[in-house]
């Protein structure tokens, strides 16, 4: 099992803790981390929730993290839900409230569930200690094609209100 940036948080002492996590950083990156006072860093743990299958009844419904909350890795948490206000109302615009609530659920639920379950292996990538895993991420972006790089970074970004606008 690999450790990660998250397991290497488990200390208590916050200037123990960032010099534990920033060893090996490139030198201008550890500067910048260690002109940090021990009263600001903030070693948060992160929790992972599953995708929920329902997110409303009747006249109520969820957005934003409420609905689904992801992991900063994905860097996602504000852009799905200014995705999930535009979508309400694109399905609100309909004069049955309950049922365009519905269509506005069945609408975001799989995108947002793609984005939460590719937190976890973005966090693995990106906060490995693993010299291995650290050179292998590496080399795959030294080595992608730009153009592939560019789709892979973008892949995610097509209107996902199609549904929604007809």
């Amino acid at each position: 099992m690999t450790r990660s940036l998250v397991d290497a948080l488990a200390g208590t002492d916050p200037l123990e803790t960032l010099e534990r996590c920033t060893r090996g950083l490139d030198p201008v990156a550890l500067a910048i981390a260690r002109a940090a006072k021990a009263g600001d860093i903030r070693p948060d743990r992160l929790f992972y929730r599953n995708p929920i299958a329902d997110w409303g009844s009747g006249r109520v419904t969820l957005l934003g993290d409420a609905a689904h909350p992801v992991l900063p890795h994905t860097a996602q948490g504000a852009a799905l839900a200014l995705e999930d206000a535009v979508a309400l109302g694109l399905a609100l615009r309909g004069t049955d409230v309950e049922p365009s609530l519905r269509v506005y659920e069945r609408v975001r639920a799989p995108r947002a569930k793609k984005v939460i379950r590719a937190g976890p292996r973005i966090a693995a990538m990106t906060t490995t200690l693993s010299r291995p895993r650290i050179a292998l991420r590496n080399t795959l972006v030294r080595l992608m094609p730009p153009r592939a790089l560019s789709f892979a970074l973008t892949r995610h970004a097509r209107d996902p209100h199609v549904p929604l606008r007809g």
